[in-house]
């Protein structure tokens, strides 16, 4: 008889713990680059966000005449807040957007000079900072 030869392979434990290893080390360097990317999506959602709310707020003037005051903010495109009265064709929105950090748009108003300012505060919710807790304006 021949002899046969000892044929040596991985046992299945082995192959567990390499495939373990390669998933934690790919992880430890996918993770951070995912993370980038939902902080840079969640900033595009928000300009865009603050373009339709502009553009709402422009549909606003056009029937009223004017922006909402600086008193009755963003809650005038939701119910007649200012109660402008008969040109108020409204609900100009279905109920107020919140930026992706879940907070509140910020609505400024000027009477002077008929402007308005419009911008999120950014993920800390808070006035300046930098990087993804800057203020975001369109």
């Amino acid at each position: 008889m021949k002899k046969m030869k000892k044929i040596s392979a991985f046992s299945l434990m082995e192959l567990l713990i390499v495939i373990s290893i390669i998933v934690i080390l790919s992880g430890a360097f996918l993770i951070p680059r995912f993370v980038g990317v939902k902080n840079s999506a969640k900033i595009a959602a928000t300009k865009s966000n603050l373009i339709t709310i502009k553009t709402v707020l422009e549909n606003y003037y056009l029937d009223c005449g004017k922006y909402p005051s600086a008193t009755t903010g963003l809650k005038a495109l939701v119910e007649d807040a200012d109660s402008v009265g008969i040109a108020w064709s409204g609900p100009y929105l279905t109920k107020l957007p919140k930026d992706p950090w879940m907070n509140a748009y910020v609505y400024t108003y000027e009477d002077s000079s008929e402007s308005y300012l419009l911008k999120s505060y950014g993920a800390d919710g808070k006035e300046g900072g930098t990087g993804i807790n800057s203020d975001i304006t369109e």
